[in-house]
């Protein structure tokens, strides 16, 4: 987890945030009791299969950072409505596979805004890393 915002200035959704090693999405509301966040929309990692993109965003190091991972469905769905021209008009991994069959992970369209599952070992999407600032 990241620690917690000690910045006084936050920058508006899209922004580039300097220190923090990307661009602004917005808030998200904590899962599970956690805290709510500033969701950062860190480095774009090309096109591959899900666990080598699980990967490559775990690898992420930028600004001093090292909690990158890829998004969570809603943070996808959150960066679909605030800052979709961060992104390419393509599919997205998430980090969250199918409950009912592990060999599917979710991936959000960011042309359509749709979101589905698709075989992790046999479709190449785009990735993007992510990282969270605790508010």
């Amino acid at each position: 987890q990241a620690a917690a915002n000690t910045s006084s200035s936050t920058p508006r959704i899209g922004e580039p945030w300097p220190g923090q090693g990307g661009s602004s999405a917005g808030i998200m509301r904590g899962r599970d009791s956690e805290p709510d966040y500033h969701l950062i929309v860190g480095p774009e990692l090309g096109e591959q299969n899900w666990q080598p993109a699980m990967d490559a965003a775990a690898a992420v190091a930028c600004d001093g950072h090292n909690d990158y991972r890829l998004p969570y469905r809603a943070e996808q769905a959150l960066q679909f409505a605030n800052v979709p021209e961060l992104f390419q008009r393509e599919w997205y991994w998430s980090c969250e596979q199918r409950a009912a069959n592990s060999n599917f992970a979710w991936a959000q369209h960011f042309a359509g805004g749709s979101q589905n599952t698709w075989g992790k070992d046999v479709n190449a999407f785009r990735a993007r890393a992510v990282r969270r600032i605790k508010i």
